[in-house]
């Protein structure tokens, strides 16, 4: 509910998104490491494959301490599920549908590059041209030299129940 109630554009596209649950108590060989958790993709597809659920994105919901989650190669994403799952849930989504990037400033130690919610440039960005002011553009989008499109959003802290125009775009 909380999925389709506040987040555009999954709000006006409910009912173009199907989910399915598969309730599992295998091992599926998931740790953490330096705050991003990992599973076993080969148990994850054996096990929905198994179920006979129909899918073309996955979302693994683990029990662990730390707030944590990853999306991997736009194909699954997990999420930890302690207190923050839903609004969490909500952000890896970004990453998974819309291939958006982090707006917060991140150092992950591996390939970042500017994405579609992310400008590296001088702004305006002829592709969020109509949709973003020039006042919206704040430097700090993953790296402390790109642009985001707005003040905030759930891309850059999850206890912000929005997603900016330009991610909605991109997930739309």
């Amino acid at each position: 509910n909380y999925f389709f109630t506040y987040f555009e554009p999954y709000k006006s596209k409910a009912a173009q998104i199907q989910f399915h649950t598969v309730d599992n108590t295998t091992d599926l060989g998931c740790y953490m490491q330096s705050y991003i958790l990992y599973c076993d993709f080969t148990k994850v597809v054996n096990i929905l494959n198994n179920a006979g659920v129909p899918y073309d994105k996955i979302a693994i919901l683990v029990n662990a301490d730390q707030t944590a989650g990853v999306t991997w190669q736009w194909t699954y994403l997990i999420i930890n599920a302690n207190g923050w799952e839903t609004a969490a849930f909500v952000h890896e989504s970004g990453h998974l549908i819309g291939k958006l990037n982090d707006e917060y400033i991140a150092n992950y130690g591996y390939g970042a590059h500017p994405s579609r919610n992310c400008y590296e440039g001088e702004p305006p960005n002829p592709e969020w041209e109509g949709i973003v002011k020039s006042s919206d553009y704040h430097l700090g989008c993953l790296s402390t030299s790109w642009y985001r499109s707005s003040q905030d959003s759930i891309m850059r802290t999850l206890s912000n129940p929005s997603f900016n125009p330009i991610s909605q775009k991109y997930i739309g």
